[in-house]
């Protein structure tokens, strides 16, 4: 064999590892899995602490009368929210974005019913490959964050658009709101808060697979990237939090966990930096990792409060969490398509 032959041989093979590899991750990151159940998330660690606070806060939001909503997204994937009405007349609407790979009751039950006994119509989405929505792929943000432009589309069509909308999200939700922050939105979009954001998509990726798979040089990163565009349409580096921040107008609140494993603090640090509103609030949990600020940061809740109250007028941080371990009239739960 020739010198030239061995090299176009290795090169090859090398090529090939390294696509084998990369699509491996990719499915492992990206392909949607069996609907994770409740009980399966309380059981983890790091929910342990709040799980019977949870479950309350579940079993009144299943006792209350909801509409299912369903969305077409720009490629054609179904997707799913529940939307629950304020009793009386609302005070406005709150578009609630769960995390990765986390039921959407386990993030936000508690909150929900905070923001629906504060006079709010809540509107819980389903993102996709996720639970009731449709889709194969998860895209880290990247088509999420239009999917959320058209939930805002969508409430403001069924239900007017002169109500003011907040946009609330945790995680990989919490980083497609800062996202979406950075698009043209209905002028009725008022205020945006997200706990435990990353800074990209691609930093995530990034970070994931040097913690889980102790491997990131850019070569699998690019290989990864070829796998987003060839199976799922996105590119993994079409998107950044801190681009989005730096366009963005809108009162931005960031809340993130010291001990955040999944996203570092220093990422809220970079976000906050780059944040270009006039009106932006960062506020550190020590006790907090991924997805559990809310729940940990009562003491910190003065500071979500100003926010809160001046924006969408809900109670303190401490009275939004104990409201969910308090008894609730059993009611009827009804379901419309």
């Amino acid at each position: 064999m020739s010198i030239l032959a061995a090299i176009i041989l290795w090169t090859f093979t090398f090529m090939m590892i390294l696509l084998t590899i990369t699509y491996a991750l990719f499915f492992a990151l990206a392909l949607k899995k069996p609907n994770l159940q409740v009980e399966d998330t309380l059981k983890k660690e790091q929910w342990q602490p709040y799980a019977e606070e949870i479950r309350e806060a579940i079993r009144w939001y299943e006792a209350q009368e909801k509409k299912q909503l369903y969305i077409l997204t720009r490629d054609n994937i179904r997707l799913t929210g529940w939307y629950m009405a304020a009793e009386g007349e609302s005070r406005g609407r709150v578009i609630l974005c769960h995390d990765y790979r986390t039921p959407a009751l386990v993030n936000f039950a508690p909150l929900a019913r905070a923001y629906h006994e504060s006079g709010y119509d809540v509107l819980l989405t389903e993102s996709r490959a996720h639970h009731e929505s449709l889709g194969r792929f998860v895209c880290f943000g990247i088509r999420e964050r239009f999917d959320l432009k058209l939930w805002i589309e969508c409430v403001n069509k069924l239900y007017g658009a002169d109500k003011p909308i907040f946009l609330h999200g945790v995680g990989m939700g919490g980083t497609t709101v800062l996202m979406t922050a950075g698009l043209e939105l209905p002028g009725n979009v008022n205020a945006v808060l997200a706990e435990g954001a990353y800074t990209s998509p691609y930093a995530l990726v990034k970070k994931i697979m040097k913690t889980r798979f102790h491997m990131a040089p850019e070569v699998l990163l690019r290989y990864f990237d070829f796998w987003c565009r060839g199976q799922a349409g996105f590119h993994l580096r079409k998107a950044s939090t801190q681009e989005a921040l730096r366009a963005t107008k809108l009162p931005v609140f960031l809340i993130h966990g010291e001990g955040d494993t999944m996203a570092p603090i220093g990422m809220a640090e970079a976000n906050f930096e780059a944040c270009g509103s006039e009106e932006k609030h960062f506020v550190r949990v020590a006790c907090a990792g991924h997805g559990n600020c809310l729940f940990e940061a009562r003491e910190n809740g003065p500071a979500a409060l100003n926010f809160f109250s001046e924006h969408l007028a809900l109670p303190p941080v401490e009275a939004v969490l104990e409201n969910s371990a308090e008894n609730a009239e059993e009611t009827s739960e009804v379901k419309e398509s």
